[in-house]
């Protein structure tokens, strides 16, 4: 029960930081995120008390010869009691930057994807990666199919290295694909994560001629990429009319294009750096996705037949067929300076748009200014909805300007706040046109009954009221000509002229 008491302070403690409420698209998800957290609170804090349990259905493997992978009709792993990754004592960069690869292999009777997953062996003993591996279904009988498994895996992941102290939890997880062939074991992880520099990207991805990629990527374990997998999860549920041409990595596309919040998070990598595709290695045309010798690996997406594409690439894994050609110390390829020049465009890249947002920073406050002062002026006299819109654009805007958001977000929130301030102001000269000709029509009508009333006069003989009635009801009509806006002193000149006019009355009466 002491482990179950946590689970909502840990919600309470980051639920802040998830900013489920001030995103469309997290609030989509916020049902989708607690329905999967409660799931992880079930499996991981009463896993003694059921007979098929979260722990059941996952690996940890560190490295792999701890466990062998051998091509077996089934694997034969027994889960170790605690669910926490184990830390091994390691050497290296990754050591230390504490990066933990996951992946999924449901087909435990395919060689070939048992054989793929086992070259990764000799990459996670070299640097102390842990490695988790899915084995059945996470989503079995729900209303999305297999391949949602993966986000869903990712996820309960994060959840479970999230719960645990921050100087525990791993930093990254590397995802990869079951059909990913390790290559070059001398090459390590943290050569592709991001500098310090950009500590604000949480997730790296590649995209071929199809578009974004997500076979292999790195995660940064933060709040972030939990709200990201919960939107992706959530997507095709609130969604339902979206074609999502590549399901999960459809909706993770359009997920990370939805806000400023998703975007200002990722970044695509070169696709050779750890997503590189099979190519013909002696071809003068190479496309820049194919994979070369001394790069980390090579990934078959898409591709149906796999046994006869990949085995050549496994028998050079393996050691098995052009033996040294493809493990090359790192200083020895082309990846350390690659790596290093992209990052530093990245850099002067970030310089400028701090630069062009401080620009843009600076207008949005002067608009902050004057719709502000336009809502104070007008304040009372517009519909209290338009009224509330401005309120809500200016707040959000204001909001981003704190927070330093890039140029186009501040851009695309400041015609927001002209939009919802021009249709404030529409409205509000909506208003005014009705009220200028009700006011119009109550003054004309003042005047005929001040006409009347003149002729009344005259007959009874008293010109000297008559004449002061009509000099009054001519001022009014000459002011309708000529300055028909003027709406305070017409109001004034009518109010006037009736109160003359129902004085006149009463004396003719008395008369």
């Amino acid at each position: 029960m002491a482990h179950f008491e946590k689970v909502p302070q840990w919600i309470l403690q980051h639920g802040a930081q998830l900013n489920l409420t001030s995103r469309p698209v997290l609030r989509m998800a916020a049902t989708a995120m607690v329905a999967l957290v409660l799931l992880m609170t079930c499996n991981l804090f009463f896993a003694s008390s059921k007979a098929s349990t979260f722990s059941d259905r996952i690996e940890y493997a560190l490295p792999l010869s701890t466990h062998p992978v051998r091509p077996a009709p089934e694997y034969d792993y027994t889960p170790p009691k605690d669910l926490h990754l184990p830390r091994p004592p390691g050497n290296g960069i990754a050591s230390e930057s504490r990066i933990g690869k996951i992946s999924i292999l449901f087909n435990g009777k395919d060689p070939t994807l048992v054989r793929a997953l086992q070259s990764h062996e000799a990459h996670n003993r070299k640097w102390g990666y842990p490695l988790l591996i899915l084995r059945h279904g996470l989503l079995d009988g729900g209303n999305l199919d297999g391949i949602w498994n993966k986000p869903a895996y990712i996820l309960a992941a994060l959840l479970e290295e999230m719960r645990k102290p921050e100087r525990d939890r791993l930093q990254w997880l590397f995802w990869h694909d079951a059909d990913t062939v390790l290559l070059n074991p001398l090459i390590p992880l943290s050569l592709f994560v991001p500098p310090s520099t950009h500590s604000h990207i949480h997730i790296l991805l590649t995209a071929d001629p199809h578009g974004l990629n997500n076979g292999v990527f790195f995660l940064r374990v933060h709040p972030w990429s939990i709200s990201l997998l919960t939107a992706v999860l959530a997507f095709p549920t609130y969604n339902p009319t979206t074609a999502l041409e590549y399901r999960d990595q459809s909706a993770l596309a359009l997920v990370l294009n939805t806000t400023s919040y998703y975007r200002k998070h990722h970044l695509l990598v070169p696709q050779r750096w750890f997503n590189a595709y099979a190519g013909e290695l002696e071809d003068a045309w190479m496309h820049n996705f194919q994979v070369r010798r001394g790069d980390l690996l090579v990934h078959f997406a898409g591709v149906r037949e796999r046994e006869p594409v990949m085995e050549p690439w496994l028998k050079r894994a393996e050691g098995r067929a052009e033996v040294g050609q493809w493990e090359v110390e790192v200083q020895r390829t082309s990846l350390e300076g690659e790596v290093q020049k992209f990052w530093k465009q990245e850099e002067e890249k970030l310089a400028k748009e701090k630069e062009a947002a401080d620009g843009v920073g600076q207008d949005a406050t002067g608009l902050l200014g004057k719709v502000e002062g336009w809502v104070t002026e007008y304040k009372g006299k517009v519909a209290v909805e338009e009224e509330e819109k401005v309120k809500g654009a200016t707040g959000t805007l204001k909001e981003a300007v704190e927070e330093k958001e890039d140029a186009e977000t501040l851009q695309e929130l400041m015609a927001e706040v002209v939009k919802v301030g021009v249709a404030a102001a529409s409205a509000y000269r909506v208003l005014v046109e009705l009220n200028k000709r009700a006011l119009h029509r109550d003054a004309h009508a003042a005047i005929v009954d001040a006409e009347r009333l003149v002729l009344d006069i005259n007959m009874t003989k008293k010109p000297e009221l008559a004449q002061m009635l009509q000099s009054m009801l001519e001022k009014l009509r000459e002011l309708l000509a000529r300055d028909p806006d003027n709406v305070a002193v017409i109001k004034t000149c009518t109010e006037d002229l009736r109160k003359e006019t129902k004085e006149f009355a009463v004396k003719v009466k008395m008369n």
